[in-house]
């Protein structure tokens, strides 16, 4: 079973559409991370954390910084919420849709199948 190349469909309630390409066959000179945003009429597209342009959004064309990926942030709001009390970081149904999603796109991979979670 080859997982290191695959494409993810998503399509969510309200009609949004998520593509997730996940390649390990690409140069190493190419950017690790891309995420591309389309919606009413403008893209985002963010580079390896470290840089984002902007099409179509007015007043913001380029954006460039270090590599971050919030871990430090992350991990300082963990350690607030164990030390003081408050709401989960990532809400339990959350964490129960990802994981739903993620066990059918390994199922829709071993099925050659659209899988439909719910």
């Amino acid at each position: 079973e080859n997982t290191d190349n695959v494409s993810i469909l998503l399509k969510y309630e309200n009609g949004t559409n998520a593509v997730v390409n996940y390649f390990a066959n690409g140069s190493k000179a190419y950017a690790k991370e891309r995420v591309e945003v389309f919606s009413q009429g403008k893209v985002l597209v963010l580079d390896n954390w470290r840089k984002l342009e902007g099409y179509g959004v007015k007043g913001f064309s380029k954006m460039i910084g270090t590599m971050d990926k919030g871990h430090k942030r992350q991990f300082a709001l963990l350690n607030e919420r164990v030390l003081k009390g408050g709401e989960a970081l990532i809400p339990y149904e959350s964490i129960v849709n990802t994981t739903r999603a993620s066990f059918a796109c390994i199922e829709s991979l071993k099925k050659k199948a659209w899988i439909e979670v719910r």
